[in-house]
């Protein structure tokens, strides 16, 4: 990818970044503002904001980057169906993105859950020249990711980690308050 494109992708994805955590932050001082338990609360949130972006990233925030196609018929979508079939991943959901504008290599990734879960490859694995072979080691692997839950595992961490500094942060910054002179304006440092 040339710099100009990968600069202008790293501007998206900085500012799809802040607005989800600028709104997540929003959420939290809210609910600080409202309840003692408010870290318990905002670990909720977060929870639920982390499970909503799992959902919703293959169709709302991926196709800002790419162009997705359902995958043409022939070799290569054969041998993915295969190799989902056989892990117990969905099989109907399997698309070409145009990945060559950001890598000649071969990349695939298997995103979302319940109704958005998808295959999705790069349109280097369609080339004429393409290897089957590597093709279904590229695939396989991002299905194991998927089969194993890898992402609801690193979802479940993320959120026990969120919860976990939340509460911290609800017993160390009273702490904070009482070693700093009262006049100090850090009532937004959580």
């Amino acid at each position: 990818q040339d710099l100009a494109g990968w600069m202008i992708e790293s501007a998206i994805s900085a500012t799809i970044n802040a607005l989800c955590i600028g709104l997540l932050a929003l959420a939290v001082y809210a609910l600080i503002r409202r309840t003692a338990r408010w870290w318990a609360w905002s670990g909720l949130v977060t929870v639920g904001a982390i499970m909503m972006l799992i959902v919703v990233s293959p169709v709302v925030i991926e196709p800002i980057f790419n162009t997705y196609r359902a995958a043409p018929a022939g070799e290569t979508r054969d041998a993915i169906t295969a190799l989902a079939r056989k892990a117990n991943v969905p099989a109907n959901k399997i698309v070409v993105y145009d990945g060559s504008r950001q890598s000649e290599r071969y990349t695939a990734r298997v995103s979302g859950f319940l109704g958005t879960a998808r295959i999705a490859i790069s349109d280097t694995m369609l080339r004429e020249d393409a290897d089957i072979a590597e093709i279904r080691a590229v695939v396989g692997h991002e299905i194991g990711h998927y089969s194993r839950g890898h992402v609801l595992i690193t979802a479940i961490a993320l959120s026990v980690v969120a919860v976990g500094i939340l509460f911290s942060v609800n017993r160390l910054f009273p702490l904070l308050l009482r070693r700093v002179d009262s006049r100090a304006q850090i009532s937004g440092l959580p």
